[in-house]
């Protein structure tokens, strides 16, 4: 089934829309690509006050709401996890220096813990060569 989105006057697939509880059939009467290009014409307009209010009511909220954050955080993971993966190898890879210094920066502060972690590989790999 089709249905013609109200700003286009395009006939396109359910997929191509947004869900609405509130309408008949679920979805909004524009489409997805229609609502993308008002929502950037809109943004365009907007001043730079307006934008630095509604970041610190994005914060303000997250910092009140950290559970809901995480868990969408770790639902988004679960969802896309393979092109997670290939995102932060690719920012490794493009950051190598910086991500190092940042690596070498943690060793350095958590010198006991990765001690201890070293003792306890030790223990349970008494057959491997040391290095």
């Amino acid at each position: 089934m089709n249905k013609v989105c109200s700003s286009c006057k395009e006939e396109k697939p359910f997929e191509l829309f947004r869900c609405l509880s509130r309408s008949k059939d679920g979805y909004t009467g524009r489409c997805k690509a229609c609502i993308g290009i008002k929502d950037k014409q809109y943004n365009a307009v907007l001043s730079d006050e307006t934008r630095n209010r509604r970041k610190d009511q994005i914060r303000a909220w997250r910092v009140k709401n950290p559970e809901k954050v995480n868990k969408a955080g770790r639902d988004y993971y679960a969802r896309n996890r393979e092109a997670e993966l290939a995102r932060i190898k690719k920012w490794r890879e493009e950051n190598k220096e910086y991500f190092y210094a940042k690596v070498e920066a943690w060793r350095l502060q958590n010198m006991e813990r990765v001690a201890a972690k070293h003792r306890e590989w030790a223990k349970n790999n008494p057959t491997k060569e040391k290095k």
